[in-house]
């Protein structure tokens, strides 16, 4: 029986150095370098001062999660930026559409988070 295999390392090894010496692959490997070091750059430059006052009044939170109750209160303590931020607990027996509800309520500077039990 006839090894259709043979010789597929020199096939490959040719192939190969035939693509680095072509003019598109450096091309394009040259852009996608640069493009790495450009767009981080970049993105630096513009992002935002994490040290901006966060504008938001109120964090309505829905906690199912099980645990004992956390002191959410203690938010302003953990990062300055929200030390103006009132936080409220909604009951357990609140659902989805009672949140969205009581958000959109508040003001237009109002967020909400939903704390779930992990089942797994």
């Amino acid at each position: 029986m006839n090894n259709s295999f043979k010789g597929w390392h020199k096939v490959f090894s040719f192939t190969l150095e035939q693509l680095v010496k072509s003019k598109a692959y450096l091309t394009s490997t040259l852009l996608i370098a640069v493009f790495c070091l450009i767009v981080p750059i970049f993105i630096c430059v513009t992002s935002v001062d994490s040290t901006e006052k966060i504008e938001m009044d109120t964090v309505v939170i829905w906690d199912e999660s099980g645990f004992e109750q956390a002191d959410y209160s203690l938010i302003g303590q953990i990062d300055e930026r929200f030390n103006d931020t009132k936080v409220e607990l909604l009951a357990e027996e609140t659902d989805e559409a009672d949140i969205l509800k009581t958000v959109s309520e508040k003001s237009d500077k109002c967020a909400g988070a939903i704390i779930e039990k992990n089942e797994d």
